[in-house]
């Protein structure tokens, strides 16, 4: 923790800090949400058929969210691409981080 704090300014920590949670837990919310579409479907498609539209809206949801981390991952590999040297320097920051934490 001591090391990340030296490399990164605190505003800046927090903000990757902050952007590896939101998408571990983007992740883990659009798992859940497929997996609650899965059950209530055939749970409500036995026993109450008038809540299917409630379960629709949630797949919904489940795909807007899984269509944003991909149109998120698109545009980042664009940026990668006009930028190449800002990657080469970021990739080579993240090496000698690296070395520093097997020492």
């Amino acid at each position: 923790m001591k090391v990340l704090l030296k490399l990164f300014p605190a505003g800046h920590f927090v903000i990757a800090l902050l952007f590896v949670c939101a998408s571990i837990g983007l992740i883990v919310l659009t798992v859940a949400l497929t997996i609650e579409t899965l059950v209530l479907t055939f749970r409500f498609g036995a026993e109450a058929p008038e809540n299917l539209p409630y379960v629709a809206m949630i797949g919904l949801t489940a795909a807007v969210l899984l269509a944003a981390g991909g149109l998120f991952v698109h545009l980042n590999r664009s940026a990668e691409e006009l930028e190449p040297e800002a990657m080469q320097q970021a990739k080579r920051e993240d090496r000698k981080i690296d070395e520093g934490d097997k020492r």
